[in-house]
């Protein structure tokens, strides 16, 4: 009986896969994935993986994403053929700057990690919580 990897480094392996092959594929393979990627969180490598995806069309899709990353249906359109290899899901989890600045000049900032889980008793969950010194203060 065949095992599924359970690690990407197990492609090393494969009869004739050379480290190179593999050193390249890692950043583009999951061994927990599917046949589709969700085009609001794949890295741009994976977009630019996907099957008939031409390089002009991976920096619009990026660019775009950037300026409109809720206009699902814009982003989709934009690989074209490759749209069977996409499924959108909603993000759980948002990375936030927060900056608050007082009339007199004190300000504090700080970055977190947000995450929505489903079922969860709270509507969200702050995971990282980051002080970010101000300038104005040192």
């Amino acid at each position: 009986m065949v095992q599924p990897f359970s690690d990407v480094r197990q492609l090393q392996l494969i009869p004739g896969m050379l480290p190179d092959w593999v050193a390249a594929i890692a950043p583009l393979a999951t061994v927990f994935g599917g046949e589709t990627v969700n085009p609001l969180t794949a890295p741009p490598g994976v977009i630019a993986a996907l099957p008939g995806v031409e390089r002009d069309q991976v920096a619009a899709f990026l660019k775009a994403r950037r300026s409109f990353p809720v206009d699902v249906d814009r982003l989709v359109r934009l690989v074209g053929p490759a749209q069977r290899y996409l499924a959108v899901k909603p993000p759980r989890v948002a990375s936030v700057e927060l900056v608050a600045e007082l009339a007199n000049g004190y300000a504090v900032s700080a970055r977190s990690v947000i995450a929505v889980l489903p079922q969860d008793s709270q509507p969200y969950r702050v995971l990282v919580w980051t002080p970010v010194p101000s300038p104005r203060l040192l």
